[in-house]
């Protein structure tokens, strides 16, 4: 669990430093990369939660 967690930071943080340029925007008006970190994110809170309650059960 925790080698996926270290692997999401690892790949928020290269994220990070990819050079800023211009981001093409969709028809929701929502940054694409936007959207991609958060969709990451809600999947490693999940997996975080499923994890807690796998051990409190």
């Amino acid at each position: 669990m925790a080698q996926a967690v270290i692997g999401e930071l690892t790949k928020a943080r290269t994220l990070e430093e990819v050079p800023h340029r211009p981001m093409l925007y969709d028809s929701m008006g929502e940054d694409p990369l936007a959207r991609m970190v958060n969709e990451r994110i809600e999947g490693v809170r999940r997996e975080l939660l499923d994890e807690v309650k796998r051990r409190c059960s």
